[in-house]
């Protein structure tokens, strides 16, 4: 089994490769733009691992909630990996679940997932048993200080809050989980999660 992982959704940008049983990990400079660095990074990764693109069975991409910039450079790179190379599986990984696999490594209760959005918003979705039971969404401080059993990836301004630190390794793990459940998305289908509109597009309106 050969899966390539890739998360752009924050400053620092994370490569995971699996090669067989052997595990690659690879956090890129975040002094370097993702559009700069990732696709020469990627082809050193698997060069370095005697790989190239298409003798892998799978790429996994976070679609997001994230930067806006980074989701779209990503997901376009790995959209025309597939549409070159048809016999390679797509695996959507969204930022919810990486902090959700992280936190269910060590507990087991309802976890209220919340992501800094900025500007005094979040993004929200409810987890169980590292299962998503509703959608995600966007709310303001106000709602997401009333939120109990809290989980982030970063330490929001709340006094009882579980804080995750998010790997390269958490990144393989739901990728190759999602590989082995089968859960794929086709190229068409493979869209950043933006729950938000971006910036330009709120200036639009």
């Amino acid at each position: 089994m050969k899966i390539l992982a890739i998360n752009t959704a924050n400053i620092n940008a994370q490569l995971a490769l699996l090669c067989e049983d052997k595990k690659i990990y690879k956090t890129l400079d975040s002094s370097m733009k993702h559009s700069e660095n990732l696709l020469p990074e990627i082809e050193k990764l698997l060069s370095l691992n005697n790989l190239s693109i298409k003798d892998l069975d799978a790429i996994a991409v976070n679609i997001g909630p994230g930067s806006f910039t980074g989701l779209r450079i990503s997901i376009a790179t790995v959209k025309a990996f597939l549409n070159v190379f048809t016999n390679i599986k797509c695996i959507g990984i969204t930022s919810f679940e990486l902090i959700a696999n992280k936190f269910y490594k060590n507990n087991t209760e309802k976890a209220n997932i919340v992501i800094d959005a900025l500007s005094n918003l979040f993004y929200h979705q409810i987890f169980e048993n590292n299962t998503a039971t509703s959608s995600a969404k966007l709310i303001s401080k106000e709602e997401m200080l009333s939120l109990e059993d809290v989980v982030s990836d970063s330490d929001i301004e709340k006094k009882e809050i579980t804080v995750v630190d998010l790997n390269c390794e958490n990144l393989l793990e739901v990728a190759i989980t999602k590989f082995e459940k089968k859960e794929f998305v086709e190229e068409d289908k493979l869209l950043p999660l933006y729950i938000r509109p971006s910036q330009a597009e709120a200036n639009k309106g």
